[in-house]
């Protein structure tokens, strides 16, 4: 099961990239995915009571209000990009070995 988050975590990585950086992504795509991440966060967040889910839902919330274009994109984009890269690896990791 870690991997297969591991891979979503790591597609919605690249579909924001795509998205904010180059325009190439869909917009629906990219407000479902930010609110798959704030779902998985919220119920992460209560069932485990880990301090990275909340930082997944403030990440879905971010990216939420960067595709409806209240904020501009900027260093703090490529900070969470790199976060949900990362998180996604690690759980690709941890569900190989």
């Amino acid at each position: 099961m870690r991997i297969i988050f591991g891979i979503i975590y790591i597609v919605a990585a690249i579909v924001f990239a795509l998205d904010f950086y180059l325009d190439f992504s869909s917009l629906v795509v990219s407000i479902v995915l930010a609110v798959y991440l704030i779902g998985k966060g919220i119920i992460s967040a209560i069932t485990k009571s880990s301090l990275l889910s909340v930082l997944d839902s403030v990440a879905g919330f971010y990216f939420l209000l960067l595709a409806v274009g209240v904020f501009p994109v900027d260093v703090v984009t490529v900070v969470f990009l790199i976060y949900l890269a990362q998180k996604g690896v690690l759980k690709i990791f941890r569900g190989i070995f």
